[in-house]
């Protein structure tokens, strides 16, 4: 698949990805929101004529909204299901097969298009990372800069497993290591079992493991831990707003007066009882500063596996990311 989305992009396609997709290289599209959003005010100026899909969820709720408002000529969709779900709303053909196979063969007969549509988004991907880096420039502290930090510190070659609702989707916004690899518990977009799923990745697999999770999610499945199999390099970040955050962010329970209490279930509970019940190593940062020095040394193996966890405002969390999307469309 790798090869093949790089042939596409060198033929002049533009090919879109997010991070769980784990595709990366020269002419293809991460950060799809931060895109989208740079093209707020011209959207209609990227309308596609095709759009091919595979059957795999999108993330992306912008990328979603912009192809259902400008909708392509045609959309070929690969799947071999007998039921599926027409997504963005003008599907005109479904595509049974090997979509890679089938794929390869159309790429060696597509000649190199030259219309200038992947100049457009180049020239767009450009533009959206100086403001990104501007706005970084001036942010202050909140789930935002963390995972600036993060995604900055993360070592090579790292298996990197996404929490739902806030963490999966905030690292779509950064650049990350192209040898790191991507997972999250997608499909129903519930908390459930991310905790678990990491701890059983890091005794399977061959690479170290670190899970980036909020506190409702880690301590919805905290008992994931409960074994002696974890390895000494496995890692979790938790980042701890105080509740589900998402919900500060999303129109409808950000604007209502039952946030607190129900969407976000605000709390003030904390993870050190927690690392040092399962025999985790426990780190707290509450500023850029104590989060610096901390990753500086987080991932070194030091003979057990290690839990940090990172407080930031959740009140104004929310507010942040809005910003930073405002100033995406209005620099």
């Amino acid at each position: 698949m790798k090869l093949l989305t790089r042939s596409l992009a060198e033929k002049g396609v533009v090919v879109m990805t997010e991070t769980l997709s784990n595709l990366s290289g020269n002419g293809i599209f991460g950060n799809t929101d931060r895109l989208l959003e740079y093209f707020a005010e011209n959207t209609e100026s990227i309308q596609p004529d095709l759009l091919i899909t595979l059957d795999v969820p999108v993330l992306s709720k912008r990328l979603k909204q912009w192809i259902r408002k400008y909708p392509p000529k045609a959309h070929w969709h690969f799947s071999n299901q007998e039921i599926i779900v027409d997504t963005y709303q003008c599907l005109t053909r479904q595509i049974k097969g090997d979509a890679v196979q089938i794929m390869t063969e159309v790429e060696k007969q597509l000649p190199r298009f030259s219309s200038g549509y992947v100049e457009l988004w180049e020239e767009a991907r450009n533009a959206a990372k100086i403001r990104h880096e501007t706005f970084l420039d001036e942010v202050s502290w909140s789930d935002f800069m963390v995972f600036n930090q993060i995604s900055k510190a993360m070592p090579d070659r790292m298996e990197v497993h996404l929490a739902n609702s806030t963490p999966v989707r905030y690292a779509q916004l950064f650049e990350w290591n192209k040898h790191q690899t991507f997972y999250a518990n997608r499909g129903t977009s519930g908390i459930d079992g991310c905790v678990s799923t990491a701890a059983g990745a890091a005794f399977a697999g061959s690479r170290p493991v670190t899970l980036i999770v909020g506190d409702l999610a880690f301590l919805y499945d905290s008992n994931g831990l409960w074994h002696k199999y974890l390895p000494d390099s496995f890692r979790v970040i938790v980042v701890n707003n105080g509740g589900g955050g998402i919900f500060r962010y999303i129109p409808g329970p950000s604007e209502t007066d039952q946030l607190e209490p129900f969407f976000e279930a605000r709390g003030n509970h904390q993870c050190r009882g927690i690392a040092e019940t399962f025999g985790l190593q426990y780190y707290a940062a509450g500023n850029s500063l104590e989060l610096e020095q901390i990753l500086d040394h987080f991932w070194e193996v030091q003979g057990s596996p290690a839990l940090l966890e990172i407080f930031t405002p959740g009140d104004t969390n929310g507010e942040i990311l809005r910003d930073y999307f405002r100033y995406l469309r209005e620099s």
